[in-house]
């Protein structure tokens, strides 16, 4: 029992990171600049085995410029300050570079559910995530919107008795699904499909 009980809590952890989002790619390109990035993760993973899981409850916002649309008749949209709240299921390996296995570089990845806030249903997001931004007026419109992802990064941690410090920072990946909008390409041209930032957060964890 007593060795039972040593386990647990270092498996276990919760903690708490915050640091900037950095839109990259399209979501760069359509006028939207890095914010700030709020993260809680939740999981286990015992200092003696390579894999664990983690739950990361996030929080980024990022800060809307204007764009200028292309086609015959060119339009300035004015995007908002978008949020994406998110809850990510992770995969983590690590690679312990101490005695005590308390310190390690690690990687992470797996998928989640992303649900975009305050992003304007006339803005450039709004319509990578399939809002007809030519019609404010169409019903389809939405102001909320969830989509799934995946995400993939790397990290390093330094454990401190019990609690631990980290650096970490991945690639988000969010398949917009904006096939459904017929006038998008004619708006913004030929891109991807997907919204992708990368989040480079510091925080600490306690087993």
């Amino acid at each position: 029992m007593a060795q039972s009980r040593r386990r647990l809590p270092g498996s276990f952890y919760m903690g708490l990171a915050a640091g900037s989002a950095s839109p990259t790619g399209d979501l760069e390109d359509l006028g939207y600049d890095s914010g700030l990035s709020i993260s809680v993760p939740i999981g286990w993973h015992n200092p003696s085995a390579l894999f664990g899981w983690r739950l990361m409850l996030g929080y980024n916002q990022f800060n809307g410029a204007s764009f200028t649309t292309g086609g015959t008749n060119p339009t300035v949209l004015n995007n908002s300050d978008p949020k994406v709240y998110s809850a990510e299921l992770n995969l983590n390996m690590r690679f312990p570079f101490n005695e005590r296995r308390t310190s390690s570089v690690y990687l992470s990845g797996g998928g989640g559910v992303y649900l975009f806030r305050n992003f304007g249903q006339g803005s450039a997001l709004a319509g990578y995530l399939g809002n007809d931004v030519l019609d404010p007026d169409d019903s389809n419109n939405e102001s909320t919107v969830n989509k799934w992802g995946v995400n993939g990064g790397a990290g390093l941690e330094f454990g401190i008795g019990t609690s631990s410090l980290f650096l970490e920072t991945r690639l988000v990946n969010v398949f917009a699904g904006r096939d459904d909008e017929p006038n998008f390409d004619s708006v913004f041209g030929e891109r991807g499909s997907s919204v992708r930032w990368m989040p480079l957060i510091i925080g600490f964890t306690i087993r």
